[in-house]
């Protein structure tokens, strides 16, 4: 949670000096969300959209267990009463400690592959 913490709502420059230089840098365009940077982190394997050039929605592809269970552990979730669960493989919480949303994406061996936190902006 500590390092999730610091990098929401953090600009580009205080972001990088947490996780080190971005590995790219690309726009990011959606309906909701107009020309934001996207910077992409650890190989890849963390992404973060800046709206309003503070990071908002993030992205941990194959995220280190450790991270994961002190996220939940923190913010008191309960894997097994969530706001939605589509096959067991993708679970949410919707405005959980002044985060918008929080997803859960998870293989059939039920190891979270991706978790999935969008901050301000849905």
């Amino acid at each position: 949670m500590e390092l999730i913490s610091e990098i929401i709502g953090r600009d580009l420059a205080a972001v990088e000096r947490i996780l080190g230089p971005a590995d790219r840098k690309e726009i990011y365009c959606t309906p909701q969300v107009e020309q934001s940077l996207k910077a992409y982190f650890n190989g890849g394997n963390i992404w973060i959209v800046f709206i309003e050039n503070v990071a908002d929605w993030i992205m941990f592809t194959n995220p280190q267990t450790t991270l994961v269970e002190e996220f939940i552990k923190v913010l008191g979730l309960n894997l097994n009463k969530p706001s939605y669960i589509k096959h067991q493989l993708k679970v949410k919480y919707y405005n959980i400690h002044g985060l918008k949303e929080i997803d859960f994406i998870k293989d059939e061996d039920d190891s979270i592959t991706h978790l999935y936190i969008k901050a301000f902006t849905i």
